[in-house]
């Protein structure tokens, strides 16, 4: 067999496989990722390449929240940092080898796209790039038995990145983890890095693909692709991990930036009991705060846990034994989770026109406090209303539905009371203003999911 050998290997990571493996454990045991969220699988992760020194850990991070998960196939998307060419290039050998290791290929997938006209063979683009070749050993050592496929971008459409994607997950049968391999901003001040990271993190978070370039991150091209794809749209994006090379090298005058995220199906539960019990202390820390002074708590991002400063929108719900008091929310990502919960939860205390305004702390200490966090809406397609009702998720989905000016949502949650497709539908057309038993072609429908929790459990 025609294997490839690692060509960066003895500079972004060691040549001898046992020194190899000691740096990888070294970094994986530095990463306490895997024991910090749900056991959920992600579909795509963004992992660095710099030189194992610098990224290791933060690789570390992005692979080990794939711990325990098994994928047939492992897709590398990377830039093309050392030869400029037009579109998107597969390479024709068998797999990889260093030592006694290898990674194969997979042939039958690579034949697939090239047929198709999604991508060529070009070698050349391959050859010691090291935004494949970081990842093989990481590969190896949390996919064993997975096959690879690596592919270099060159200069080419996001959307063309997005139809691969979307074609290899639907041939897969979404058993396949896409890793976008990417640094992020070059050689800034370690202030000016800083900021670009958290403005890289809000358009990853977000989804405003159109917005990221090579300023903010090499791998744009794999990381625009992903978000515009038919799976990138719908995952839940969390942030893992972020750091700079003057950790090591002690010099912040000129940084490289580096982050790990982890995308997950809009269903997965991502948030841990640590993390779901710090977001209901926010939510009641900061109303009681409200109600004291007057003014909102200021909320200092920086100090929590990574994952929390994933920009999600949220729903903060106040109820009375069991009896709704208050609930407001955001449908779409604006800020990071922390500071989403701590407004929504003052606006669901004192500003839900529904309700009496919460105005006293002992009324408070009343109120059980329940949180919703969404994944992002996705458009149904439905021709009337008989398709509309079929395309309900009964127990399972929220929905949102938009007509003109009008727009209502239930989350998942309101099936409890509503238990039939025709009462929520009928009920969410009572929330957003209309009839409920109007109808018209162009009412627009979006469906969500929420991982919800409360004080009491």
């Amino acid at each position: 067999m025609n294997f490839r050998s690692l060509k960066c290997a003895g500079s972004f990571f060691p040549s001898e496989p046992n020194e190899l493996n000691a740096q990888l454990k070294r970094v994986c045991l530095r990463s306490n990722i895997s024991n910090s969220l749900n056991k959920s699988r992600p579909v795509a992760i963004i992992a660095p390449h710099a030189g194992y020194q610098f990224s290791g850990k933060l690789a570390a991070d992005a692979y080990s929240t794939c711990h325990g998960h098994k994928h047939s196939l492992i897709v590398i998307l990377s830039p093309a940092h050392k030869v400029a060419f037009e579109g998107i290039s597969l390479c024709s050998q068998d797999g990889f080898e260093w030592g006694d290791e290898t990674i194969l290929i997979d042939a039958k997938m690579r034949a697939s796209i090239v047929k198709h006209g999604m991508a060529t063979l070009f070698d050349h683009a391959h050859h010691a790039e090291h935004g494949i070749e970081t990842q093989i050993p990481f590969i190896n050592r949390f996919f064993r038995h997975s096959r690879v496929l690596p592919v270099v971008l060159g200069h080419t459409s996001t959307e063309k990145v997005a139809h691969l994607i979307d074609y290899i997950h639907q041939q897969c049968e979404g058993k396949v983890l896409f890793v976008l391999s990417s640094d992020l901003s070059h050689f800034h001040p370690r202030e000016i890095a800083s900021s670009l990271h958290q403005k890289v993190a809000k358009l990853i978070e977000t989804g405003q693909s159109s917005k990221l370039d090579g300023n903010l991150a090499c791998g744009h091209a794999a990381i625009r692709g992903f978000l515009i794809s038919g799976l990138g749209r719908s995952a839940r994006p969390l942030q893992l991990s972020s750091d700079d090379s003057a950790t090591v090298t002690k010099d912040s005058s000129r940084v490289v930036g580096y982050g790990a995220w982890a995308f997950y199906p809009p269903r997965a539960h991502i948030l841990n009991q640590k993390h779901r019990d710090k977001m209901l202390n926010i939510a009641r820390q900061a109303t009681s705060s409200f109600l004291r002074k007057g003014h909102p708590p200021d909320i200092a991002v920086d100090t929590f846990d990574t994952p929390l400063q994933t920009h999600m929108p949220s729903f903060v719900t106040f109820q009375d034994q069991g009896r709704l008091r208050g609930c407001i929310g955001s449908l779409k990502s604006v800020q990071p989770l922390v500071k989403d919960i701590a407004k929504n939860a003052i606006k669901a205390a004192t500003g839900d026109h529904r309700f009496k305004p919460v105005q006293k702390i002992s009324e408070l200490e009343c109120l059980e406090i329940k949180i919703s966090v969404l994944s992002h809406a996705s458009k149904i397609k439905v021709k009337d209303e008989i398709e509309a009702l079929n395309q309900l998720q009964p127990s399972v989905s929220g929905m949102i539905l938009r007509f003109g000016r009008n727009q209502g949502t239930f989350l998942p949650m309101v099936w409890q009371s509503l238990e039939t497709p025709e009462k929520f539908l009928r009920g969410l057309k009572a929330k957003a203003g209309l009839d409920p038993d109007f109808w018209s072609p162009d009412i627009e429908l979006f469906h969500y999911f929420a991982e919800s929790f409360s004080e009491s459990g």
